[in-house]
């Protein structure tokens, strides 16, 4: 406090100095004050987001959806799983996949019911509903 002055005139300097210990508290609370809205703030934000176990169970069932896939395929024909993975997998129309393979709707319909019907199977078989 190099340049303070000292002047009776306008009060003590206890009453100085009490002002500006006050003025410091006063701000100081306020900016905790401040600081602990943003954080009640941040807090009452809902995170919509899966959580942790959501994630766990997505990848547990698709884990094992890709298990019973595979055990599937190694029971159909190559032309049924064919049929089955442009259709779920590769999202390809039904009219695409007969032009692509030689075959009638009804045909490519029927096949991708029997593959299906079996990955159910195979999933009920391990314990696992995934129609959730």
């Amino acid at each position: 406090m190099p340049d303070f002055e000292y002047d009776r005139t306008k009060g003590g300097f206890k009453s100085w100095l009490r002002r500006i210990a006050n003025s410091k508290a006063v701000d100081l609370l306020r900016k905790r004050r401040e600081h602990m809205a943003d954080s009640q703030q941040i807090r009452a934000v809902r995170d919509s987001g899966p959580t942790p176990d959501e994630i766990w169970e997505r990848q547990w069932e698709h884990q094992h959806l890709k298990y019973c896939v595979e055990q599937v395929r190694q029971s159909v024909s190559a032309v049924s799983y064919e049929i089955f993975h442009m259709l779920l997998f590769e999202q390809r129309s039904v009219k695409d996949v007969c032009v692509r393979l030689g075959l009638t709707p009804n045909q490519v319909y029927k096949a991708k019911a029997r593959v299906l019907r079996r990955v159910r199977q195979k999933l009920a078989e391990a314990g696992i509903d995934i129609n959730h």
